[in-house]
């Protein structure tokens, strides 16, 4: 039976146990001094080898309001990430009951930075940094893709300022790209009779919801398809054909843009046929070893050493 959206919620409260992976993990550590919970993150290494470990970020999704880095909707990248011969990162950010965009971006970035700066003390290689993202997480980690180290994007307040916040590879879990065409989107798709799922928070609505400034313009300004350029990482997408909260041509048009302004062998999207916003369809072994596979294939056997110092 499908779980419904105040299941999943309760859910995400849920911590994961981290005791029953073979990990080595050092959690909550500071990627901003300014010493508030949110700007944390876990680092987990393979239980085997010396490092330094090529990183993959993960940024969990939960609506911008709910969800934490190790809760139990954080096993796939837990399991997987670290298994497969990579550091693991998974990243807390400020949520929209605290601040709207573009604080989430910013903590992104500022994340990302940090580990260029630091991630040698831990084990990681800072010149090999990946990003997987769901759902929410799915649009921070586009954005991240989109953007590499545009000034808008970065609050550099935040700590390493002379490091850079590019990425290397971004794998997106059913994420938004275009909040101004959501609506035609779901025009396209749905069915008579259909509708999108209702939440009873307006989670994009309370995300580009910031004081003083128009909405339409936040909306784009957080719209990684907006933001499509020529030297974009390259990309691996996942989205579901049944997807009742973000329409799957959300991570068509996305694809699209790209191929006009990138190199084809780049990007992958994969569209699991009847699959709904995330579940298990999305973690069945053949589609965890895609994203391990992507990751290894371009953090470590395209050998490329990119450049990370400002």
């Amino acid at each position: 039976m499908k779980k419904s959206i105040q299941e999943i919620r309760a859910e995400a409260e849920l911590p994961l146990d981290l005791s029953q992976l073979p990990i080595r993990v050092t959690l909550d550590i500071p990627y901003c001094i300014d010493g508030n919970p949110a700007h944390t993150l876990d680092i987990a290494l393979p239980a085997q080898g010396a490092g330094p470990f090529p990183a993959v970020v993960f940024i969990h999704g939960g609506g911008f309001y709910y969800g934490y880095k190790h809760n139990v909707h954080t096993a796939p990248a837990w399991n997987t990430i670290p298994a497969a011969g990579f550091a693991l990162v998974s990243i807390d950010y400020r949520l929209t009951p605290e601040a709207p965009w573009p604080a989430q971006i910013y903590d992104c970035k500022a994340a990302i930075r940090f580990l260029r700066e630091h991630g040698s003390e831990y084990g990681l290689d800072p010149q090999r940094i990946g990003v997987w993202g769901n759902s929410a997480g799915g649009l921070l980690a586009a954005v991240l893709a989109s953007t590499g180290d545009a000034p808008a994007y970065e609050d550099q307040s935040m700590g390493c300022p002379n490091q850079s916040s590019a990425v290397q590879a971004a794998c997106v879990w059913y994420g938004i790209y275009d909040i101004p065409n959501l609506q035609h989107h779901w025009s396209r798709i749905l069915k008579s009779g259909e509708s999108p799922e209702q939440e009873d928070y307006d989670a994009l609505g309370a995300l580009i919801n910031a004081p003083g400034h128009d909405r339409a313009a936040m909306a784009a300004f957080a719209s990684a398809a907006l933001h499509v350029h020529s030297e974009m990482p390259p990309m691996l997408l996942f989205h579901g054909t049944a997807d009742h909260v973000v329409p799957y041509l959300q991570s068509v048009e996305f694809f699209e843009r790209y191929l006009q302004k990138n190199n084809h062998n780049q990007i992958h999207l994969s569209l699991l046929e009847d699959a709904p916003h995330g579940g298990p369809a999305f973690t069945e072994p053949e589609n965890l070893k895609l994203v391990s596979d992507f990751f290894r294939k371009w953090l470590i056997d395209s050998g490329k050493q990119p450049e990370t110092q400002k």
